[in-house]
């Protein structure tokens, strides 16, 4: 009983490492910014020169929105350009994160793109999906990918053509999820399933 315990234990401990998605805002990077192109390498990523952020000061303050990005700001398609890429050195995978039409009043305006579409690609550039889903115009919703092996993300407003912008915040990964666990954790795991195993076995054989 009491090495099933520890076994409940470990595991406890072992599949939040294994199933733990990072959760990243755009806040911190804009530190209270009205606009300014996203950090070089932020958060571990290579995002394009039409990445840029919006801190939600300006962005609720310049065009009256009673809303604004939930770790206060997101990041947006500069100069309304029909597509964004961002692309990872490392494998992942991509949970999907919160979006937004860039509204004015709350309301949609000629300027706002209410639909966004993510096209997920591996590191040979193989299509490993497509994601579309529309925006409201008073809130963030999470649009939901899912998808994993990612090596680079396009993000493309509602007409694939300029002048129309979109807002995005908590872009959400995990590396592990759906994937290889980290070999520290697989021996950590395998060494108290093996030990468990023995401690069983000696009982049978008694």
């Amino acid at each position: 009983m009491r090495k099933l315990q520890i076994l409940a234990v470990l595991l406890a401990v072992l599949l939040p490492v294994l199933g733990h998605a990072t959760v990243l805002g755009f806040g911190p990077d804009c530190g209270g910014c009205s606009t300014q192109q996203v950090s070089p390498g932020y958060g571990g990523f290579n995002w394009d020169a039409n990445s840029y952020e919006v801190g939600n000061g300006y962005y609720m303050g310049n065009y009256n929105n009673s809303y604004g990005a939930p770790s206060g700001a997101g990041m947006y398609n500069a100069f309304g350009v029909a597509q964004v890429t961002m692309t990872s050195n490392t494998p992942f995978y991509f949970n999907g994160a919160d979006f937004t039409a860039w509204s004015e009043n709350d309301q949609y305006q000629s300027f706002s793109s209410t639909s966004v579409t993510i096209f997920a690609y591996d590191s040979s550039n193989n299509l490993l999906g497509t994601f579309s889903s529309g925006l409201p115009s008073d809130s963030y919703t999470f649009v939901t990918a899912g998808v994993d092996n990612v090596s680079k993300l396009v993000f493309q407003n509602d007409c694939n053509c300029s002048g129309e912008w979109w807002v995005m915040d908590n872009f959400t990964y995990n590396e592990n999820t759906g994937g290889v666990p980290e070999p520290a954790s697989l021996l950590l795991l395998g060494s108290g399933l093996l030990g468990i195993g023995g401690t069983v076995r000696k009982r049978i054989k008694k």
